[in-house]
This record gives C-alpha cells, structure tokens and sequence, in this order.
C-alpha cells in the first residue's frame, strides 16, 4: 500500500482553507493532515477508491498534485477543479482504511 501524506497549517489570512501538494506519483491511499490557526491537526485519510477517482483531474503544478481543502459551518471539502465540491467529512480520523 503506498501511502502519501501531506501536511498544511491554516493561515489567518486564508481562514478555513488548506492547500497541500503531493508528489505526482502513484498513491493507494492519501492522507492530507491540516493544521488549524489553533493548534488542532485533522487528518483525512482519503480511501483508494477515492484516490483512483480524482487524482487525474487534480490541479497541479510541476511534479506535484494539489489539494484543496476548505471549511464551511461544519463540513470539510475538497475543492476538485472546474467548480465541483467533494465533502471528505467521512474520511477525517479515518484510521481504519489503513492496512
């Protein structure tokens, strides 16, 4: 199982949004851990199933795929490019799918 993890801390200019890049290579299983202005790290544990669906249609830059994850009220999205939303709700904490 190849697993890629990423890591972004929430700025106070930018509330409520994370942006994290990944190396574009193959990934079974991601893992985007997103740190709050307070302290509070979040990690959503994106399934392969998941991971199959929307790594082509990511943003990217060179040699690294984006992702975009924002707040709203109580539900976490990842931003998918061309206007859609995906809710990852299910997925934080969401040790389990790891094997």
């Amino acid at each position: 199982l190849e697993v890629g993890i990423s890591y972004a801390r929430e700025l106070s200019v930018k509330p409520d949004f994370w942006f994290l890049g990944l190396a574009d290579e193959h990934f079974d299983l991601v893992v985007l851990l997103c740190e709050t202005a307070s302290g509070q790290t979040l990690e959503f544990v994106i399934p392969p199933q998941i991971v199959k669906e929307i790594w082509s249609i990511l943003s990217r830059s060179p040699g690294q795929v984006k992702f975009h994850v924002s707040k709203g009220g109580s539900t976490y999205e990842l931003r998918i490019p061309g206007g859609s939303m995906r809710p990852i709700n299910e997925y934080l904490g969401n040790a389990s799918v790891i094997k």
